[in-house]
């Protein structure tokens, strides 16, 4: 359900645009709906903790939130080869 929540959030957010995001907005948003959970009573709840987010966030490459923002950051490392996307590398915004 988790992967099928995420491509969802992808089609609609770019079904509903006239201009194009940026690649990390829309990954986080995918992120952020795909955690959604469907309650008995018809509630809906989103935005809960991707638990299986945890470790690629704890090892990320730290990057200058100003990078994050303005331009694409496409780090390489030995250990993990090429990441596509800034969301991927889990940008992590500092100062």
């Amino acid at each position: 359900m988790t992967i099928l929540l995420h491509e969802y959030a992808h089609h609609f957010l770019i079904s509903s645009q006239r201009s194009a995001m940026p690649k990390w907005v829309s990954e986080g948003a995918a992120q952020f709906f795909a955690s959604a959970a469907f309650e008995g009573d018809g509630s809906v709840k989103i935005g809960r903790p991707n638990g299986s987010r945890g470790f690629e966030l704890t090892y990320a490459v730290r990057v200058p939130s100003v990078i994050c923002l303005t331009r694409s950051f496409t780090p390489r490392t030995p250990e993990s080869g090429t990441m596509r996307s800034t969301a991927e590398a889990g940008c992590s915004i500092t100062t």
